[in-house]
């Protein structure tokens, strides 16, 4: 019986799954968890409501790896069946009837929930990311976007941690040890933004002008940082309500920076789960704020959350309208300069991308991320422009009402546009939807009569005393910038005087364009140069350190004794460089080699965020200075969640197995290694 049940499921599940929104309607998930970091696994209790629309015999939860027990409907043992992908229930389902479905489960997620920390000394950390990653693995769930449910999540955990989820925290009891976290969602979003944050965690609290808790979460060595990495996060939260003309759609606003994050961010409804490469101190901030992040997954909250596309071929309604309000946030926050030189920026990669025939369709399904978020932002610049921000507007508040908590397809949005403007947009959806090029010329005429329009006319070989001029002036730095990327490539005593000017001036976005363009450093500019070194930005600082030591071989001791106490951002890039290149300067302290090495090591160590990891993979392989801690890290980090890192690393990997040392020692060593490190190290050998 249970062999044809089995077969009955695997056979039904292609007519189905696609079928399942049609048939039944699941109202609620009301789930108990627990997290054991020894085993990495989750185990819960759950309860689904649905209602069945059309009569079937079966129905399924998504639920990857998962093993089930007491499996009952309305109280009832049902019969079920697990396929590895989903839990089938098989009956008599009426329509218009109401059920309940309860069980217990056991998950050990390959993905979509991740254990950070508990196996090394980092911080510990249990985060999840559904989207692109599917929650299913964690929690049964449903990977059909369209199917929303309400969500009500309680959560058992070690009590000296705070636990974070969507929604409002209800209710918080103790148990010895343990502690249980109740959150309540009041309206229903897709399973792929359903979110969970454990850590070792701290909080403020702010209120919108509109009285929407916001709270702000860091970690207890990040209290000094809270400001510069949160600033402006109210003025965006009341700018966007405010602009979008629809309020605040959920209970509350909470925002968790997490280690190793997979992404910059993450739009979890009433949850922004985002890398703690944005804790930055106020240094940092012009460099590597999370402004732009943080606009950008608060619009979701409207765009993405409370509205979700039917599929991916309607994946810019999220991510293009993100982009462009995230853009109007920074217009608001950095002025109009700023906005422009982002969007020139955006302007030039497509535009490329377009003379290249590798343009893409914003209906394109499998479109890369420039096309869905900056092609998606001037799709709807330019449509703001063609029928008015008042019309634009009411548009966008008509398709937010007339869809909340549902999900969208673009005709849905088109249609509101054009009943409230009376204009047809087919041929706008035409060009600037359904085509694979970029309409260069459109575009090009949003910057007529922006800083854009001198920026596209300098030209220093000709235009010399115009370029002069424009470098005192007091315009905006891409333009200085511009110019001296164009006279560093002709030093004479003209442009090197000029050049000597750029120094003294004060944007640090200048001094990081000079430390960049000049590759060899005239006598009469080194001492301007060297003061480089003493700058807040730490680009420039790692820069100018590099070329210095390049370059005035004489004076590498003074260089490096000058920047030994700079470690720069987050990923510690002058730091890391100043360690290689101590290490290797035959004269520099010969003593402290050994106690310099070690510490390049270790950074590359588990304990270690991967963005520093990564840097000092790259330079430790660049200078050949390979041993077994890192070759044993490497290997590690090759099975990495966040995929740029464990590509690069296997990259890294490939490079060493040519040497027959390192390949030697990994296969007479490759059984301490996982399972899923064994296959990776396999498949580089092979």
């Amino acid at each position: 019986m249970k062999k044809n049940i089995l077969i009955f499921g695997l056979i039904s599940f292609q007519l189905l799954s696609a079928q399942q929104i049609e048939t039944v309607d699941f109202k609620t998930l009301t789930a108990a968890i627990s997290l054991d970091t020894m085993n990495k696994q989750v185990k819960g209790n759950i309860l689904f409501t649905f209602q069945i629309k059309q009569n079937t015999d079966s129905i399924f939860v998504d639920a990857k790896k998962m093993a089930f027990n007491k499996v009952k409907l309305n109280d009832q043992l049902a019969r079920s069946q697990t396929d590895g992908d989903k839990l089938w229930i098989y009956d008599n389902f009426k329509a218009d009837e109401n059920y309940q479905l309860t069980f217990e489960y056991t998950a050990t997620p390959e993905k979509a929930l991740y254990f950070v920390g508990w196996d090394n000394a980092g911080s510990n950390q249990i985060w999840t990311q559904g989207q692109g990653k599917e929650t299913s693995h964690w929690l049964p769930s449903f990977d059909d976007v369209n199917e929303k449910i309400t969500i009500d999540l309680t959560i058992q955990f070690n009590k000296k941690y705070q636990v974070i989820a969507n929604g409002l925290l209800k209710d918080e009891q103790l148990n010895g040890n343990l502690k249980t976290w109740h959150y309540t969602m009041n309206n229903p979003m897709s399973s792929y933004l359903i979110a969970l944050v454990i850590g070792d965690f701290q909080s403020k609290k702010e209120v919108s002008k509109n009285g929407i808790p916001i709270q702000y979460y860091f970690e207890p060595q990040d209290a000094d940082k809270f400001e510069p990495t949160y600033r402006y996060s109210k003025q965006i939260f009341d700018f966007l309500e405010n602009e979008i003309g629809i309020a605040f759609p959920w209970q509350n606003y909470k925002m968790v920076p997490v280690r190793d994050f997979l992404y910059a961010g993450m739009e979890n409804t009433t949850l922004t789960i985002f890398s703690d490469q944005f804790v930055i101190d106020s240094t940092s901030f012009e460099e590597r704020n999370f402004v732009n992040v943080n606009a950008h997954e608060l619009a979701h909250q409207w765009f993405g959350d409370l509205l979700t596309a039917k599929s991916s071929t309607h994946h810019w309604l999220q991510e293009g309208f993100a982009t462009f309000y995230a853009l109007l946030a920074e217009k608001e926050v950095f002025g109009s300069d700023y906005f422009y030189w982002k969007l020139y920026d955006s302007y030039t990669k497509l535009s490329v991308l377009s003379l290249q025939n590798q343009g893409e369709s914003l209906l394109n399904p499998k479109a890369s991320s420039l096309t869905y978020y900056e092609k998606g932002a001037w799709a709807l610049l330019m449509l703001q422009k063609r029928v008015g921000e008042e019309a634009f507007k009411k548009a966008v508040q008509n398709y937010i009402d007339k869809h909340a908590f549902g999900n969208v397809e673009t005709e849905d949005f088109i249609k509101e546009v054009e009943n409230v403007s009376g204009k047809d947009l087919k041929e706008f959806s035409r060009t600037w939807l359904e085509d694979t090029y970029f309409p260069k010329e459109e575009a090009s005429k949003f910057f007529e009569g922006t800083f854009i329009d001198t920026y596209s006319k300098i030209d220093c070989a000709n235009s010399f005393h115009t370029c002069e001029e424009w470098m005192l002036e007091p315009v905006y730095y891409p333009i200085k910038q511009k110019i001296i990327e164009q006279i560093s490539k002709k030093l004479n005593d003209q442009t090197i005087q000029l050049l000597n000017k750029a120094f003294s001036l004060p944007e640090a976005k200048v001094k990081q364009s000079l430390a960049e363009n000049l590759d060899s450093i005239p006598a009469v500019l080194l001492k301007n140069y060297e003061n480089l070194l003493s700058e807040s930005n730490f680009e420039t600082v790692e820069t100018a350190l590099y070329r210095l030591w390049k370059n005035i071989p004489e004076k590498r001791t003074d260089y490096l004794n000058k920047t030994e106490k700079i470690f720069g951002f987050n990923d510690l890039n002058v730091r890391i460089l100043w360690l290689s290149l101590a290490i290797i300067t035959p004269e520099y302290r010969t003593d402290e080699k050994g106690v310099f090495y070690e510490e390049l090591v270790n950074y590359t160590n588990e304990n270690q965020p991967y963005q520093i990891r990564e840097k000092a993979f790259q330079y430790l392989n660049d200078l050949q200075l390979v041993n077994r801690q890192m070759l044993d890290n490497l290997i590690h980090a090759t099975v990495h969640p966040v995929w740029q890192f464990s590509k690069s690393s296997k990259t890294v990997l490939k490079e060493l197995l040519k040497e027959s040392t390192y390949k030697q020692y990994i296969e007479q060593n490759i059984l301490q290694f996982s399972l899923s490190e064994q296959r990776v190290i396999k498949t580089l050998i092979d």
